[in-house]
C-alpha cells in the first residue's frame, strides 16, 4: 500500500519526520527489505574493515545501497508509489553515484587525517589544522545531506549532475543554518541508530532516506521557483 503526499511548501522538522514515519509504515514492503540488504553490507563491511587496511575499500560497496534508499524515498515523494525496482536500479547503474560517493569519501578520509596530525602536533597550527579540518567535515556532511535528495530526484533527472550539484551549493548557502541545524540533527540520528546496530540494520537509513527527501525537496523546489509536483495517492 501506499500513502504520500507532494512537496508543496517547507515544512517544520518535526512534521517532516511525522510523515516520513507514516511514508515508511505504509511502504515498509519496499523499505525494510532494502534496509535490511544495506545493514547485511555494513556489517560485512565492518569486518572487511577489521581485518584488513584495503578493508576501506569496501566502504565504496555501501554507496549504491545508500542511493538506493534515498531513490525509494525520492520516488515515493514525487510520484506517490514506490518499489524495490527502484532500490534495483542503482544497483544496476551504480556509477554516477559511486562517482559522488567516492569523491566525499576521499575528502572525508583527507579532512580525517588533518584532523588526526592537527590533533597531534599540539601546538597553535595543529589547532587551526584541527579546527579546520572539524569546519570541513561539518560543511562535508550538511552538502551530503542536502545533495543527495536532489540529484536522485526523479523530476531532475534530465538535468546535468552539475547543475543538481550546484543547486545543493546554493540551498546551502541560501539556508545555511536551517540547513546546517537539520543535518547535525540526522547526523545524531544515524550516529545513534548505529551504536544501536539493530535500528540502522532494520530501519533508520529508510527513515533518515525520508526525512531527508521531504525536507530538501521542497526547500529545492522554492530556492528554484519551480511548482510543486503533486504525488497521486
Amino acid at each position: 500500500m501506499s500513502r504520500a503526499s507532494g512537496v508543496a511548501g517547507s515544512p517544520r522538522v518535526g512534521a517532516t519526520v511525522r510523515q516520513a514515519a507514516v511514508d515508511l509504515y505504509y511502504n515498509f514492503s519496499s523499505f525494510i527489505p532494502a534496509n535490511i540488504l544495506f545493514g547485511i553490507a555494513l556489517i560485512l563491511v565492518i569486518g572487511a574493515v577489521a581485518g584488513s587496511p584495503l578493508g576501506w575499500i569496501a566502504i565504496l560497496g555501501l554507496v549504491p545501497m545508500t542511493a538506493g534508499c534515498m531513490g525509494l524515498a525520492t520516488s515515493l515523494i514525487r510520484d506517490g508509489h514506490t518499489d524495490l525496482g527502484e532500490f534495483a536500479a542503482q544497483l544496476r547503474r551504480p556509477w554516477p553515484a559511486l562517482a559522488l560517493g567516492a569523491v566525499q569519501i576521499v575528502l572525508a578520509a583527507v579532512l580525517i587525517v588533518d584532523l588526526m596530525v592537527g590533533d597531534a602536533l599540539g601546538s597553535t597550527i595543529g589547532g587551526i589544522l584541527l579546527l579546520s579540518a572539524l569546519y570541513g567535515l561539518a560543511i562535508l556532511w550538511i552538502y551530503a545531506v542536502v545533495a543527495w535528495p536532489i540529484v536522485l530526484d526523479p523530476v531532475r533527472n534530465g538535468e546535468p549532475m552539475a547543475a543538481r550539484l550546484r543547486l545543493a551549493g546554493m540551498l546551502v548557502v541560501a539556508h545555511p543554518v536551517r540547513m546546517a541545524g537539520f543535518a547535525l540533527l540526522l547526523g545524531v540520528f544515524l550516529g545513534i541508530a548505529t551504536i544501536a546496530v539493530a535500528a540502522i540494520v532494520t530501519f533508520a537509513l529508510a527513515l533518515a532516506c525520508l526525512v531527508a527527501a521531504r525536507y530538501v525537496l521542497p526547500a529545492a523546489d522554492r530556492l528554484e521557483g519551480r511548482p510543486p509536483v503533486d504525488a497521486e495517492g
